[in-house]
């Protein structure tokens, strides 16, 4: 059921990583970032979960830092 979306999410990160390392010399910045877990401040037990405001703070960090081009966020 979730092949199709896998391969577009392969896709997807090698893009952006090329991206980022192709264009870092010029200033232009690019991640990819992986979420592997509900996004929610709550969830069904057992559940791995993150508010969005947490989610957020990763996305700051890594638009203030520039300097990953990958981040994954998970339980």
């Amino acid at each position: 059921m979730l092949a199709t979306v896998n391969i577009a999410q392969a896709g997807q990160r090698n893009f952006a990583i090329n991206l980022h390392y192709t264009l870092a010399d010029d200033g232009i910045y690019a991640a990819n970032v992986a979420i592997n877990l509900m996004i929610g401040t709550e969830a069904p037990e057992g559940v791995p979960h993150r508010a969005p405001d947490e989610i957020a703070l990763d996305y700051w960090t890594l638009h203030t830092s520039r300097d990953q081009a990958e981040h994954f966020i998970g339980a």
